[in-house]
């Protein structure tokens, strides 16, 4: 039996109203951690638990349209296309690089390992494995049995 996420889930300690920095006239979508601007406007949205994706911070990226804001973990857009208005307790969706919510892995009892630190990398190598198949040599993670 193996039980798998593929991420986990971070404490939302916080909320970003964005009914008091955003500019009206600018066109949005709101997931609850990603922010999607869309317009001509130059209004650069500055919050301490904001980041902003653009062509300066992400060389080749394709934000020739819109404006893409990502919150820091613990941090959730308020409100959202998904929550509306009504306040959670936990969310994923946040930069993999600097967030901790690793994936979990629950493998049966006769081949479980204690103190297994994981990713997403590492579920196809274990799952492989288990069927007896060999991983190909371009993947990066390890198998957890």
């Amino acid at each position: 039996l193996i039980l798998l996420s593929d991420h986990g889930m971070v404490d939302v300690k916080g909320e970003i109203n964005l009914n008091k920095i955003m500019v009206e006239d600018e066109i949005r979508f709101v997931d609850s951690t990603i922010l999607r601007v869309w317009g001509a406007t130059n209004h650069i949205i500055r919050n301490r638990n904001i980041t902003l994706y653009d062509s300066a911070t992400i060389p080749n990226a394709k934000f020739k349209y819109y404006k893409k804001y990502l919150a820091k973990p613990g941090y959730i857009f308020f409100p959202n296309f998904f929550q509306g208005n009504k306040s959670i307790k936990g969310m994923h969706g946040y930069d993999s690089t600097n967030s901790p919510h690793d994936a979990f892995v629950l493998i049966h009892q006769s081949q479980k390992r204690n103190n297994v630190n994981c990713s997403i990398i590492d579920i196809a190598p274990t799952i492989l494995k288990i069927f007896k198949l060999n991983p190909s040599s371009n993947m990066k993670g390890v198998s957890l049995i």
